[in-house]
């Protein structure tokens, strides 16, 4: 994997690449709604948007762009997030009313869950697992030796990772008395807290996994946030294989996945998608 402590948001394209975009260029701030100069389609929205169009938030260490209504119209009931971060580098504890479902694409993640019934769970998540974060409950990502890529969805077209509650804000707005009684330590021990959010930011690499869940209670919640979808048997086919993860695999998901690996100059057959909280991940074939 690449030197994940710079932020590589975008790879160098190929000239075959560069044709395709200026042939297919966003439209002033409705870049949603791009068409080829063949297209003769009179559909009000598009049915496809290339993250290498979205804004991009570079932060130190990190970077994340999504994909939502506001730049796919058709895309209502979900939004999409591509976040990657370095090694050691945190996405902050955070939390949103929308659910949260995420599938590592590159590197590992190291996932932290705070529920309301005050369960803490700590997980280490590889290529190919999966999380499932309910709606409102605080958690934060750190990416691990390696650094880690991966793709969150948002049960709501609405949603924008630039608005979520951290941690640091609420702080920051909060008397700190109030803090210090909350957290039952004295007042001064809260001098250094951060004026404004943090979002991103860096730290080292964290400590194995078992030396941290050794330091919090064993008190696990009924059912767990991750699931780990990279030591499920996957479907073979000639030219590919699938996977499927939904609740009978993942209890705490409330979104099926169908992951489509295909081969080189292979093609997967048009599907119908049934229900509108699904997602179609297809990964890229190698060329070997």
């Amino acid at each position: 994997m690449n030197d994940m402590t710079v932020a590589q948001p975008i790879k160098r394209q190929s000239r075959r690449q560069r044709r395709r975009a200026a042939q297919y260029p966003p439209r002033g701030s409705g870049a949603g709604h791009f068409r080829g100069a063949t297209d003769r389609s009179r559909l009000d929205s598009n049915l496809h948007f290339p993250f290498a169009y979205a804004h991009n938030r570079l932060e130190d260490g990190g970077w994340a762009r999504e994909v939502t209504v506001r730049e796919m119209p058709a895309m209502k009931e979900l939004a999409i997030v591509n976040m990657r971060l370095g090694p050691g580098v945190v996405r902050e504890l955070h939390w949103h009313k929308e659910a949260e479902w995420a599938y590592i694409t590159a590197g590992k993640a190291r996932l932290t869950v705070v529920d309301a019934d005050r369960h803490v769970t700590v997980d280490d998540l590889d290529v190919g697992d999966v999380w499932l974060v309910p709606s409102g409950v605080p958690h934060s990502i750190q990416g691990l030796e390696e650094g880690t890529e991966f793709v969150l969805v948002f049960d709501d077209g609405n949603f924008s990772e630039n608005q979520t509650l951290l941690i640091t804000e609420v702080m920051a707005h909060l008397p700190r008395s109030v803090v210090a009684k909350n957290f039952g330590v004295p007042e001064a021990a809260f001098k250094n807290l951060p004026k404004e959010e943090k979002y991103i930011f860096r730290l080292p690499v964290p400590a194995a996994l078992d030396t941290i869940r050794k330091q919090l209670p064993n008190d696990p919640p009924p059912l767990p946030y991750v699931f780990h979808a990279s030591k499920l048997a996957p479907n073979k086919f000639d030219g590919g294989s699938t996977k499927v993860i939904d609740h009978r695999q993942f209890p705490e998901t409330s979104l099926s996945a169908l992951i489509i690996d295909l081969e080189p100059a292979r093609c997967a057959k048009s599907i119908g998608i049934r229900t509108p909280m699904s997602c179609n991940i297809t990964s890229k074939a190698k060329r070997g």
